[in-house]
């Protein structure tokens, strides 16, 4: 066994080869790229960083490479691309061609040039031009921009959809897609059948779900009921009414009108029913029209009328003076 002493004697002999150059200290190495004396991490590096360590890696690369380009007898490679930068060391990418198995060179400088003018910005179109709803001149941020504005962009495809609408019904396509629709009473069927078998199946689970959710549902509508700001009932109506009026053909009057009798219809403390001229909870309000749309009547503020829930669902789609006389034969 050997002793401390004679260990220290070899380690002061021992000689680190780098290359073609040995140094006496083996704490202290030499750069093979940029000869600089440094302190190495293990006994195989022989660069001093990571960069050195990759030009060195891209220099026996592109050594190999010229080898086996002599040895197959082809011609010497540039050393300039066809821009003229050199092949240096820190200016050369080699990557292999996965078809050919060859080692191909490329320029990092023109790589860099094609990726920046690949992904350059968009140019902004030059000049002004005036707004297609409201006329005022603009500067477009894009050559298809037509508006100036948000605003405007949304007054111009309301616009656009309301044309289309209206071109959708000339052309008679809401029509023939019923006819085609009721011509397969078996696909009607069908999808019948299969909604009927899905809650038939679910009937349990869609059971306990509503007595799970029963109380919490009935606590929101309370609340919403209860808040004077909260409007989201008297807008769902409006909506449903705007698109039974729609499907109808009736004529509608200005929707902004028609949503404020609405909103008044829902937050109004006071309103008495327009057939039994009982008062009427905002909760068991019905906005209902005096002529019903499916006899001709319009959404129209002056067709409009506030009636309770009772005599709504039982109006159904009667004439004021069918409906009046059947409520007075049920009172006498």
């Amino acid at each position: 066994m050997s002793s401390p002493r004679s260990n220290a004697r070899v380690a002061t002999q021992y000689v680190v080869s780098v290359g073609e150059r040995q140094l006496r200290n083996p704490l202290r190495w030499m750069c093979l790229v940029c000869a600089t004396v440094f302190q190495p991490q293990s006994n195989t590096q022989k660069t001093c960083s990571s960069t050195c360590a990759v030009a060195r890696k891209h220099e026996k690369a592109h050594r190999a490479t010229e080898r086996a380009a002599q040895q197959r007898g082809a011609r010497k490679q540039r050393s300039h691309c066809r821009k003229g930068h050199p092949f240096d060391v820190a200016n050369t990418l080699l990557h292999r061609n996965a078809k050919t198995g060859r080692v191909v060179r490329r320029c990092r400088l023109c790589r860099n040039v094609d990726q920046q003018s690949r992904y350059r910005p968009r140019e902004r179109p030059t000049g002004t031009r005036n707004c297609a709803v409201c006329g005022s001149l603009f500067v477009p941020y894009r050559p298809l921009n037509v508006a100036c504005g948000p605003a405007c962009s949304r007054a111009r495809h309301a616009a656009q959809n309301k044309t289309n609408a209206a071109t959708y019904r000339a052309n008679g396509k809401q029509r023939q897609y019923k006819q085609k629709y009721l011509a397969k009473p078996d696909k009607r069927e069908a999808n019948r059948g299969s909604a009927r078998e899905y809650y038939r199946i679910h009937k349990a689970e869609r059971a306990e779900y509503s007595r799970r959710n029963r109380q919490k549902q009935k606590r929101r509508r309370l609340e919403r009921i209860a808040d004077p700001t909260s409007n989201l009932r008297a807008r769902c109506a409006f909506w449903s009414a705007q698109r039974k009026a729609r499907i109808a053909r009736a004529a509608v009057g200005d929707a902004a009108s028609v949503e404020r009798f609405f909103l008044w219809a829902r937050t109004a403390p006071l309103v008495r029913c327009y057939w039994c001229k009982r008062r009427t909870a905002p909760a068991t309000r019905h906005v209902d029209h005096i002529i019903p749309l499916a006899k001709g009547g319009a959404h129209v503020v002056g067709n409009l009328c506030v009636s309770c829930r009772r005599c709504n669902t039982r109006k159904q789609a009667k004439l004021p003076e069918e409906f009046c006389g059947q409520a007075e034969l049920r009172m006498a």
